[in-house]
């Protein structure tokens, strides 16, 4: 008999540390990996280096998919497109004839990796490392400026350019419980701006 309480009462000890021990961990906001999608729109100066007037102002709409682990460390895919219309070119010019005007269509591919340095209540800061791809989807050349008779389609399109590295922090206010809204300012090799958008966790 005794050696029966002995193992109901061990028994009832294990359970209740095996529940009571998982409640703080069952909360969701000491989940470890929570993923979320951010659409933002990227607002800032562009530098086109083949145009007479070098620095061109964009809003370039933009996605973001991602996780975040322990609430401190994001990674992230995301994709902007862009279009840069009547880029007005130089007198001079390496190879004739020499087009005066240009379109161009963009696409980038982002990686961002995010780190939370400082919270406070409802705002937080995180600096982010930006690795980006450029690749031109659509290219059209004006030939003195006639768009009527002479145009020139690239016949090279879409084509992968270049592999920069961007940097910035998300300024970030939590409005609900899984979603937030951010300003990013950031700064690049060509552009400097900053995103402006919401973050939805699920």
């Amino acid at each position: 008999m005794k050696v029966r309480i002995k193992v109901l009462i061990l028994s009832f000890g294990l359970l209740s540390v095996t529940v009571f021990g998982q409640t703080d961990t069952d909360k969701p906001q000491v989940r470890k990996t929570s993923f979320f999608i951010e659409p933002y729109v990227y607002l800032g100066y562009i530098n086109v280096s083949r145009a007479t007037n070098p620095w061109m102002f964009t809003a370039i709409p933009s996605f973001n998919i991602g996780f975040k682990y322990k609430d401190k460390f994001s990674m992230q895919l995301g994709i902007d497109y862009y279009e840069l219309n009547e880029l007005r070119y130089n007198n001079r010019c390496a190879f004739y004839p020499c087009p005066n005007a240009e379109d161009r269509k963009n696409i980038d591919v982002l990686l961002d990796i995010k780190y939370k340095v400082f919270q406070r209540d409802k705002f937080s800061i995180e600096p982010f490392l930006n690795v980006y791809s450029e690749v031109l989807m659509y290219e059209l050349k004006y030939y003195f400026h006639n768009k009527e008779i002479e145009q020139w389609e690239s016949d090279w399109t879409p084509y992968l350019t270049f592999t920069f590295v961007s940097i910035g922090a998300y300024f970030t206010y939590s409005l609900f419980d899984k979603i937030d809204l951010f300003f990013a300012p950031n700064i690049r090799y060509d552009t400097f701006g900053a995103r402006m958008g919401t973050t939805c966790y699920f």
